[in-house]
């Protein structure tokens, strides 16, 4: 009996602090007293969104009326600018037709300045040396010297102001095609004066060095190509627009092409063609405007 009772007391005891214990289960008064920080639902409910009134309506179309017509306004600036280019284009054609058309009538009308050699050929005159036959006639044994006469047309339909004229004959041992890229004109005559359409002139040049005379040997050496005449110039005017004009000209005596061949157990030169002045030099010697 007092066995049971001892157990009894024993169960008692520790029965007795749990007992004082909460459950784990059991809300403390702390957790009870904590308020709800859940995030509130995100859908609302379809019947509490307030209806738009006219104010609403009438806001949102007129939002949407502005930007139409802005975007009309960008349109239309756009195509505006296409035009004015198209159409600013098409003036600037037809101002260049205009100003082309305008030149051509300019040009058709215009004075032309044409220069050519009055002798294509010439004939040679060396100096007279001793123990030569005398020459017949006034000159006797005086020395002739030889010129370049250069004859100056006017090819247009209206009058031409001459401005400057200039003329060069030069013997030298280089070619017409080894001359100075830019020609020396010298001194050019300033005198000015109106040459009439389809009329002409002359200006004369001495050929240098030496005055113009020629000795013997010197007029074999032109004639066998080791040494070479070149006559070149300028002539500067205005036309009846007031526009103005040059016509440079070089021409170079070229004697005939020669070939030997042998005749009779002998070599002879035979030649084809006539020595003649003819167009030649570097573009700056041969050029208009």
């Amino acid at each position: 009996m007092k066995k049971r009772i001892a157990i009894l007391t024993a169960l008692l005891a520790v029965s007795v602090p749990c007992l004082g214990q909460p459950s784990p289960n059991t809300p403390t008064p702390a957790q009870q007293a904590a308020p709800d920080k859940s995030p509130a639902p995100s859908h609302v409910a379809v019947d509490s969104i307030p209806a738009k009134d006219a104010y609403d309506w009438a806001a949102y179309w007129g939002s949407i009326a502005l930007v139409v017509v802005g975007f009309g306004g960008v349109v239309l600036g756009i195509c505006s600018l296409v035009f004015l280019r198209r159409q600013t284009e098409a003036t600037r054609i037809a101002a260049d037709a205009a100003l082309a058309q305008a030149n051509h009538i300019a040009n058709s009308e215009r004075a032309w300045i044409e220069v050519l050699p009055y002798n294509w050929s010439i004939e040679f005159y060396p100096k007279w040396e001793t123990g030569d036959p005398v020459p017949e006639g006034p000159m006797g044994t005086w020395p002739i010297s030889h010129r370049f006469a250069a004859q100056i047309k006017n090819l247009g339909r209206t009058p031409a102001k001459i401005e400057g004229i200039a003329v060069r004959y030069v013997r030298t041992s280089r070619s017409a095609r080894d001359m100075d890229p830019e020609p020396d004109f010298g001194e050019i005559d300033t005198e000015q004066f109106f040459l009439l359409p389809n009329s002409e002139m002359a200006a004369t040049a001495i050929l240098s060095p030496e005055g113009g005379v020629l000795a013997k040997a010197e007029v074999t050496a032109i004639q066998d190509g080791r040494e070479f005449l070149y006559a070149y110039g300028v002539v500067k005017y205005r036309d009846v627009y007031d526009r103005p004009h040059e016509t440079r000209f070089g021409y170079a005596y070229r004697t005939p092409d020669s070939h030997y061949i042998l005749k009779d157990g002998k070599v002879e030169t035979i030649s084809f063609g006539k020595a003649a002045f003819q167009h030649a030099g570097p573009n700056a010697y041969n050029h208009v405007t």
